[in-house]
């Protein structure tokens, strides 16, 4: 899914030990970078469907009344 910048090493082999994924929200694109036991935690996911903020907060809250994008 890519890689997470060296700024977080840390918190994503921590995360990834416990069975968490963690990622990179980059603002400007909507584009989200996943560590890299992302795959194995999303299996059966749609890998689009996780490669940006939007679609990926519609997996999460499919029909949200207000979201962010409305502020």
């Amino acid at each position: 899914m890519g890689q997470v910048p060296a700024l977080m090493p840390d918190v994503g082999h921590i995360l990834d030990g416990i069975g968490f994924a963690s990622y990179v929200w980059h603002l400007d694109t909507d584009a989200l970078i996943w560590s890299d036991n992302a795959a194995a935690l999303f299996a059966g996911f749609d890998p689009g469907a996780l490669a940006h903020g939007r679609a990926f907060a519609a997996l999460v809250a499919p029909q949200p009344k207000l979201t962010r994008n409305d502020a």
